[in-house]
Order: C-alpha cells, then sequence, then structure tokens
C-alpha cells in the first residue's frame, strides 16, 4: 500500500468518525479522489468485513435525488445512505421540516408522505453503502468524454444479503 492511500484511508476514517460516528474500519482504496462530477470529488472503498462505501464532500449541496442520479451515472447501485451522527431518525426528521416548509400547519401522517421530501434533503458530508457495480465498471466524469463519463476501473462488487 501506498503512502498516499495510507493518508488517504485514515482521513476518511476519522471524518466518518467525526461526521457519521461510526467506526468503520477502511481497509482498501479501489478509487481513490475520483471525479464524480464538476465540484465532487470521492473515495470508493472497501472496509475490512469487505463492505464498499463511498465518501465525498458535497459542497455543490446536491440534494438526495441528485446523488443518486450521479451515482446511477457511475454504474454505482446503492444499497444505503448512513445518516449524519449516526442518527437513525436522521431522514425522516429531515423530510418532515421539508414537508412542514411545503404544507404549513400540517404534520405528516405516515412514512409514505415523506418518501418524495427525503430525496429533497441536502447531504453533507456524504457516505453510502454501494450494493453493486453495473457491469463492474466503475465510471468517473469527464467533459472531454462524449457522454461527459468515461470508463475508470474494473471492479466486480454485488453485496448478497443473507437471512
Amino acid at each position: 500500500m501506498e503512502e498516499n492511500e495510507i493518508i488517504l484511508l485514515e482521513t476518511i476514517k476519522s471524518q466518518i468518525n467525526q461526521f457519521f460516528k461510526l467506526k468503520l474500519k477502511p481497509a482498501r482504496i479501489i478509487a481513490g479522489e475520483i471525479s464524480l462530477s464538476r465540484s465532487i470529488t470521492a473515495t470508493i472503498f472497501l472496509t475490512e468485513n469487505d463492505k464498499l462505501f463511498i465518501y465525498f464532500k458535497n459542497d455543490a449541496k446536491n440534494n438526495i435525488r441528485e446523488i443518486k442520479q450521479i451515482l446511477k451515472k457511475a454504474n454505482l447501485n446503492i444499497a444505503k445512505f448512513l445518516p449524519l451522527n449516526n442518527q437513525t431518525d436522521f431522514f425522516n426528521r429531515q423530510a418532515s421540516i421539508k414537508f412542514e416548509q411545503t404544507y404549513p400547519g400540517l404534520k405528516p401522517v405516515s412514512e409514505n408522505d415523506l418518501i418524495y421530501y427525503k430525496t429533497l434533503i441536502r447531504y453533507d458530508p456524504v457516505l453510502i453503502e454501494i450494493k453493486s457495480i453495473k457491469d463492474d465498471l466503475i465510471k468517473v466524469f469527464d467533459t472531454n468524454a462524449k457522454t461527459n463519463w468515461r470508463p475508470y476501473k474494473k471492479f466486480n462488487y454485488n453485496k448478497v444479503d443473507i437471512k
């Protein structure tokens, strides 16, 4: 492992602990500091227990819907968004706030009332568990490419849930 990779792993570990209050143990960089847009540089890493994550600062303040679209173009299928400060109700609380801003005086009655409003949440920094990589190919944003996306790295990953 190169010195730059060790430093990046330690930085990510520290930031995840600080912002997400999680004790994830990044073990290997799969794609370090790759471009996902004009303003997003992300790192994809595997943990010691072979879970794949992507981490980045969302300086552009993209909402969850936009982040999903970006990751789909990068061929990354999302397993789950991890909440800031390990607050299990983070996304529901943020969606409720958006709902109440749209409909003053009303409170959401059910989880179904919040589905759309969860997509509008601004989320920064971003930590997402990856479920799989489409076609085993990670793509990166590149303005010189015909579609603005070019192949970056072949990597086979498919999370299998055993119940």
